[in-house]
């Protein structure tokens, strides 16, 4: 049972938020923590762990919401 705080939280896109990172074969990459999608797409631009460029797929861990993500290197 979620309590009242939990629910506000997964509704704030301006709360730390977790999420799934796969690239667009399905393969899930692991697990990163963000303030909402801008803030998740932004460090995945910018990431040293990411090495070469295409469209990568963030799926937030409570809510199963999806965005794409261009990364070019």
């Amino acid at each position: 049972r979620l309590r009242p705080g939990v629910l506000r939280a997964l509704d704030d896109p301006n709360a730390l938020q977790h999420y799934f990172v796969f690239d667009m074969h399905g393969v899930n990459m692991g697990v990163m923590s963000a303030y909402g999608f801008d803030g998740a797409a932004e460090i995945l631009r910018t990431s040293a762990d990411v090495k070469s460029s295409g469209v990568y797929l963030l799926r937030n861990r409570f809510t199963g919401e999806m965005q794409k993500v261009r990364v070019i290197k």
